[in-house]
């Protein structure tokens, strides 16, 4: 059996995230531009990023983790807190991906616009 290669496979399921986003939640780059200003997405998807981060601590570093998961829980601009802590770490790491690339978009649009 071929090995896949992991950098396309990582990419692609970002992509896919981001699709998934946009035709089935109607996330479009020109909805988030109009919707989501202060920083939202970068900070939706920071928060993505630390809470995988605190679910890779080792158990002696518990109280750390705990901080990590805290400020997940702060960085977080919707509701949807609950959700993403039972999320999985690499799903995390997928919607933090795929946010970052919306926040990319949004920003283009609004330089367009300029």
């Amino acid at each position: 059996m071929a090995q896949r290669n992991p950098t396309l496979v990582t990419l692609t399921d970002i992509f896919e995230e981001r699709l998934r986003q946009v035709h089935e939640l109607g996330h479009t780059p020109e909805r988030d531009a109009e919707l989501y200003g202060q920083g939202a997405l970068a900070r939706a998807a920071a928060a993505r990023l630390v809470l995988a981060a605190s679910l890779a601590q080792p158990p002696e570093d518990a109280s750390f983790a705990r901080s990590l998961r805290d400020m997940a829980i702060i960085l977080e601009p919707w509701s949807s807190a609950p959700a993403i802590l039972r999320a999985p770490p690499r799903r995390l790491l997928i919607e933090a991906g795929a946010l970052a690339a919306a926040e990319l978009e949004r920003r283009l649009l609004i330089d367009a616009g300029s």
